[in-house]
């Protein structure tokens, strides 16, 4: 693939700027009437309402930050597999109950993928990522478990970190040049700053 076409790029930084815009909008809806409704947490702050906003701004915002993520790594995985030549690809609705769905480019292999971020919330649904696993085999096609934002030696039917990324992209360079715009638009994500301007808000 050599370096990310500039549709690849822009579609990739428009997906991560809809995140940014999403945290934004979220911290800056966090009102003092839904604070009021934690007693515990008010008592445990009740000297020290500067800590009280901003413990709750940070858990709105990282919450908000990590849900979207999630529900966007799908988008980015798609136009990285758009862009490697795999062909007839489903996500969310059109793959249920996996995460996406595609032919790769070889036009042979189907495959029936679940995505998740991290191994540690596997272990909590194992029972259906085994029996999605089987469900695509009795179906003739290749399961994958893909663990996107965090990097373990694979095994069979499990890939994770930048091997996963370069997988869908068919390109060893793929997770190298994602890295780079990661980098790049990760300097855009202000989370000190979003944080002080909502608690000072919040102190009106």
């Amino acid at each position: 693939m050599g370096s990310f076409s500039a549709d690849l790029t822009d579609k990739i930084r428009t997906i991560l700027e809809e995140i940014s815009s999403h945290v934004e909008k979220i911290i800056g809806s966090l009102t003092l009437d839904e604070i009021q409704l934690k007693p515990f947490d008010n008592a445990l702050f009740s000297d020290n309402r500067d800590s009280l906003l901003f413990h709750h701004v940070m858990q709105r915002m990282t919450r908000s930050f990590v849900t979207k993520l999630g529900q966007n790594m799908e988008d980015i995985a798609r136009v990285i597999l758009e862009s490697s030549g795999a062909t007839n690809i489903r996500w969310r609705k059109q793959a249920e109950p996996f995460d996406i769905k595609f032919n790769h480019h070889n036009g042979t292999d189907e495959y029936w993928i679940e995505m998740k971020s991290i191994f540690g919330q596997n272990k909590s649904n194992q029972a259906t990522i085994d029996s999605e696993a089987e469900k695509a085999k009795r179906e003739g096609k290749k399961f994958l478990l893909c663990v996107y934002n965090e990097n373990r030696e694979d095994k069979d039917g499990i890939l994770s970190g930048p091997d996963f990324w370069n997988f869908i992209g068919d390109d060893d360079e793929t997770w190298k040049n994602l890295s780079l715009l990661l980098r790049e638009e990760g300097r855009k994500f202000h989370f000190e700053e979003w944080a002080r301007q909502a608690a000072e808000r919040l102190k009106v």
